[in-house]
């Protein structure tokens, strides 16, 4: 039973793929202060506008990465529940 509890605490992935989660909220922290700095150094309505511009690419890069890195998670826990539940029964879940 302790092996089973291993394979499961270990086959969780909360976070899919921690590089790609981490590379995408760089970006996004990238796009919220570059994107105003551009608009700043045309004018104050381009920086409104770069404002608007960073915040959307930030929420994007950041909400889209943890809705898949959840998911991703999500689908990682059900297959190891389902290993950990099934594993000694003869049945396929």
């Amino acid at each position: 039973m302790l092996r089973h509890l291993y394979a499961f605490i270990l086959g969780l992935s909360l976070f899919g793929n921690p590089v790609a989660v981490l590379e995408s909220f760089a970006e996004g922290v990238r796009a919220l202060f570059y994107e105003p700095y551009k608009g700043a150094v045309l004018g104050p309505e381009e920086f409104v506008l770069g404002l608007g511009v960073g915040v959307k690419n930030f929420l994007g890069y950041t909400v889209g990465v943890f809705a898949i890195s959840t998911a991703s998670g999500s689908s990682s826990a059900y297959k190891s529940l389902t290993y950990l539940l099934c594993s000694k029964c003869a049945v396929i879940c």
